[in-house]
């Protein structure tokens, strides 16, 4: 082999060596991150319920019954936005979008126009 192959091997053997060694760091990172947000999350909850079993107090169950009515207008809410999202609703169309549409709209009646005087 010459020597010039063995160089471009040897540079192409290094970058895909590096492109590896850098998705393999991004996937043990991206792991390492999953693992200590499931490890916060476990952690919230055992703080969280504690302080949910209060003593019972008057001011606590109505702080409580208040937060419940308000996580079911919230509930209820989003039920409503996603049913009115599923019918379809018309939303404003960015200025962008419309001159794109516009300018794709006006190619194909080119092309059609062209089409008919071609068979005139």
């Amino acid at each position: 082999m010459s020597d010039l192959l063995f160089q471009g091997l040897i540079i192409t053997g290094i970058g895909m060596g590096l492109v590896f060694v850098a998705i393999v760091f991004l996937w043990g990172l991206m792991a390492l991150m999953v693992h200590l947000d499931s490890r916060i999350g476990q952690a919230v909850e055992m703080v969280s319920t504690p302080a949910a079993r209060g003593t019972g107090t008057k001011d606590q169950s109505a702080k409580s019954q208040a937060a419940a009515a308000a996580v079911a207008v919230a509930l209820a809410s989003k039920k409503v936005r996603i049913t009115v999202s599923e019918m379809g609703s018309h939303r404003p169309v960015s200025e962008w979008k419309q001159v794109q549409r516009a300018q794709v709209l006006q190619e194909k009646s080119r092309v059609i126009m062209h089409r008919q005087d071609r068979r005139s």
